[in-house]
């Protein structure tokens, strides 16, 4: 009986067993085909609606829910179950409209799903819309709903909210991560009247041991362009400061919502910019604590008041500099910029006095800080033409004015300097404090004085330091002149009457120089009556010049002086009809006249000549001539001076002529007849 007892318990157990496993086997088949299905796609499952709700309400979010719809998913990375609910309207426990979102995805934990909790640790907002909001203090306010609907302030109880360790009282106190997909952002700006919108913007926020932390993403349409703006910001919720790091490709500054301060500084770049921002903003005061910019520019344009022609064509560039908001301080450590045509400009250095509200002034509401810099500069391979869009007025303008009107052609092969500035930001003027550096040229066409012939092929070098430009030309021409050596020396920059000074030495044929200084509006030569086309010989030659750098210049303004010195000089035809050939003079030119002395010969007759011809005429001669000369028979014979009947051997000759208005001259001659014999057999003399 026993054995039958015992077999009929193992059958019976063998029945359960067998029962228990199909049971278990149709539990995981039934498992496996749920999680297949999820895994496949979402499930409709709107009739669990209501039990959603009211278990949403009962896990202590703070808020009621009401929702359309509802499909459950399973996430095959972290293995939560996702809730969607699509047209989620919330509200306040007295029935206050909240908000208004599209479609919500919320995350459960397995492990509170077994406990009979429904408390959501991850929401996934789908298709909002962002509303920013800059009003006239600057105070940034922030809404989240969908379109047309109560929005949602994101305001900072929420990141308080959000920030640190989880607050199960608070409604949003248990969420562990909140993400934006597929946003549209809309920015209104009261400050400046500007409105931005933009479509397909990401963004998570995940909580963190001390805030929050989280990443932005956009890929749209942005003004012109369609760039792409990624960004990852850390929250720090005990001491209210968002540390921000972004990174941008293509993306017009303009176009940018200047939200930030260090944004607004960049709307003077019209072109395509890539590159980083990295920012410390402290949000209590809404403003950054400190800034480095690391950009890449791309073909367009700079805008700024400082430009003359306000706007400055680019091909290419970069950008590197630090802001330092507690010191008003901008550390640029490298600006390089293509301007097209082969030249480049790179400069670095300090600029002080940049507050962050000079930084986030509109144009016309700049305040007046004064501004100090202190830059390294290096400007290269630069036409002169090109100096009129590139050499701001505010600087020299007196130098300025000058070079433009003066100096062309050619090219400047480098120009370096160190440059201390003092600006006024609101007037948009400054002055150079100190500056120091170097220049190189060659092929410069410089017009030195107006009316003579420029100096053509100059090339040399220049130093300035403080209130002093030098330019040292090695070589050019001036007609058939040749220079090299000398100095033009602009002094006084920055005064309010800045000069010029110019000392070069030529050489060359004597023809060319005495058509130069016939040129309007000297006329020398022809005070002299001297025809250049008569004169043949060489000339080494000192000019001088010193003019106040003005707008209209006249010529009692200017000091003009030339010391030359003369060989081989011929004159055709230079008195009575008789040639002067072999001279060598000296000539002393300044502003009351000209002053020549030397040797020649008329004729083959050794003389000696002292000439002045006074430019200023006070009633007396235009010309005074002395003429020294010893003659023997031969040599009056030359002359015409045939006296041999009566004066008989050598005889020296003092001769001064001088020339006067209209017609009348006057001649006075003293002879050494000592040597010499003289016989007037009238007077019975021998």
């Amino acid at each position: 009986m026993h054995q039958r007892a015992a077999r009929r318990l193992g059958r019976g157990a063998h029945h359960v067993a067998r029962w228990l496993g199909a049971f278990a086997a149709i539990l995981i088949l039934l498992v496996v085909v749920a999680i297949w299905r999820l895994v496949q796609g979402p499930i409709a499952l709107d009739w669990l609606t209501p039990y959603i709700e009211a278990a949403l309400e009962r896990s202590g979010v703070g808020f009621k829910v009401s929702i359309a719809g509802v499909r459950l998913s399973l996430d095959p990375v972290t293995h939560r179950l996702d809730l969607r609910a699509h047209d989620v309207r919330m509200a306040l426990p007295d029935g206050a409209p909240l908000g208004r979102l599209p479609e919500i995805a919320t995350s459960f934990g397995i492990g509170a799903l077994l406990q009979g909790q429904l408390t959501p640790t991850q929401l996934i907002v789908e298709h909002p819309v962002i509303h920013l909001a800059r009003d006239r203090s600057g105070t940034i306010t922030a809404r989240l709903a969908g379109p047309d609907d109560t929005a949602l302030d994101l305001g900072p109880q929420v990141l308080e909210q959000l920030a640190g360790a989880r607050h199960r009282d608070e409604p949003l106190g248990d969420l562990q991560r909140l993400g934006i997909r597929g946003a549209s952002v809309v920015i209104d700006d009261e400050q400046t009247g500007q409105s931005w919108r933009t479509d397909r913007v990401d963004m998570t926020v995940e909580r963190s041991g001390k805030g929050i932390r989280g990443d932005f993403s956009l890929a749209g349409q942005v003004g012109p362009t369609k760039p792409e703006l990624h960004a990852q910001y850390r929250y720090f919720a005990d001491r209210h400061v968002l540390d921000l790091d972004m990174a941008i490709d293509d993306v017009e500054p303009s176009a940018i919502p200047p939200l930030i301060p260090e944004l607004l500084a960049l709307r003077h770049l019209r072109l395509p910019v890539s590159g980083t921002l990295r920012t410390r903003i402290e949000l209590d005061q809404a403003r950054a604590q400190g800034s480095r910019l690391d950009l890449t520019l791309g073909k367009g344009e700079v805008q700024s008041e400082w430009l003359p022609q306000d706007v400055l064509g680019i091909e290419k560039g970069e950008l590197h500099a630090v802001y330092a908001p507690e010191h008003s301080e901008v550390q640029l450590e490298s600006l390089s910029l293509d301007l097209g045509g082969g030249t480049e400009l790179v400069l670095d250095g300090s600029i002080g006095g940049v507050t962050p509200e000079l930084i986030a002034a509109v144009r016309d509401k700049i305040p007046g800080n004064h501004i100090s810099g202190k830059l390294n500069a290096s400007l290269k391979r630069v036409p002169p033409e090109r100096l009129a869009s590139l050499w701001p007025y505010a600087f020299s303008p007196g130098a300025r004015r000058w070079t433009l009107a003066n100096v062309r052609d050619g090219l400047i092969d480098e120009a370096a300097a160190q440059v201390t500035l003092d600006l006024d930001a609101g007037a948009h003027t400054g002055d150079i404090r100190d500056a120091r550096g170097t220049l190189r040229y060659h092929g410069l066409t410089v017009t030195y004085l107006d009316g003579l012939p420029p100096a053509r092929k100059v090339e040399g070098t220049a130093q300035f330091a403080g209130d002093h430009l030098v330019f040292y030309p090695s070589g050019g021409v001036i007609r058939g002149l040749k220079g090299g050596g000398g100095t033009l020396d602009i002094t006084e920059i920055g005064a309010p009457v800045e000069w010029l000074t110019v000392d070069v030495p030529v050489s060359g044929p004597l023809q060319d120089a005495l058509e130069v200084i016939d040129s309007k509006p000297l006329y020398y030569a022809r005070a002299a009556h001297l025809d250049p086309a008569r004169v043949g010989g060489h000339t080494d030659a000192f000019l001088h010049f010193r003019l106040p750098l003005l707008a209209s210049l006249k010529l009692d303004q200017i000091e003009y002086g030339a010391k030359a010195t003369m060989t081989g000089v011929s004159i055709a035809k230079v008195a009575m009809d008789r040639n002067l050939t072999d001279g060598a003079i000296s000539l002393d030119l300044s502003r009351p006249g000209a002053h020549a002395q030397g040797t020649a010969r008329v004729d083959g007759v050794p003389i000696k000549l002292d000439a002045t011809v006074p430019f200023r005429l006070r009633g007396g001669p235009r010309a005074i001539y002395r003429i020294g000369m010893a003659l023997d028979a031969e040599m009056r014979r030359r002359l015409g001076l045939e006296f041999e009947d009566r004066l008989s051997g050598p005889i020296a000759m003092d001769v001064t002529y001088a020339r006067f208005e209209g017609t009348r001259a006057q001649a006075i001659a003293n002879l050494d007849l000592r040597p010499a014999s003289l016989a007037i057999d009238e007077a019975g003399w021998k």
